[in-house]
């Protein structure tokens, strides 16, 4: 069975043998998982730093990396002593800065929201599988670890 985890990226083995085969397969998935989210976490950091180049200081807004229950996300933030995160195009504060920009800002910041939109939805599938992951690895751990007590008691 082929398992499609990110886009374009495919696990050759079969994550969901059980609890007695294929522990080595759902450990090595959780690994592969977890190398996905590190490198959407770099990709991120990649497109922070695009955007530092495209809007050099001073600017109203920054972008930045967010960690949300050790899930990365990409938020804009805004550019004073409060550095209040914010909706840039889904709120009535994001329309206040929006209204100040210039057209051509405005195409760049929209192509900016797209791959934060694109990068946190990518981040949030591949954690909340990490997560799901490590329940189910915890889950058939502990299903082991009693069926072991029972041989034992028996």
């Amino acid at each position: 069975m082929k398992c499609f985890i990110t886009d374009n990226y495919e696990i050759n083995v079969s994550p969901f043998k059980g609890p007695f085969k294929g522990k080595g397969a759902n450990r090595k998935a959780l690994q592969n998982l977890k190398a996905d989210l590190d490198q959407i976490k770099s990709d991120m950091k990649l497109i922070v730093d695009e955007f530092n180049q495209a809007m050099p200081p001073p600017r109203k807004v920054l972008f930045r990396i967010l960690m949300v229950r050790g899930i990365p996300q990409l938020w804009w933030r805004e550019a004073n002593e409060r550095g209040t995160y914010l909706k840039l195009f889904e709120s009535e504060t994001g329309e206040k800065f929006r209204v100040s920009f210039f057209p051509a800002t405005l195409e760049l910041m929209e192509n900016f929201d797209r791959k934060r939109l694109h990068y946190n939805l990518k981040a949030t599938l591949v954690g909340h599988a990490i997560e799901h992951y490590r329940k189910y690895i915890n889950g058939n751990q502990l299903l082991d670890g009693i069926e072991q007590n029972e041989l034992v008691a028996v």
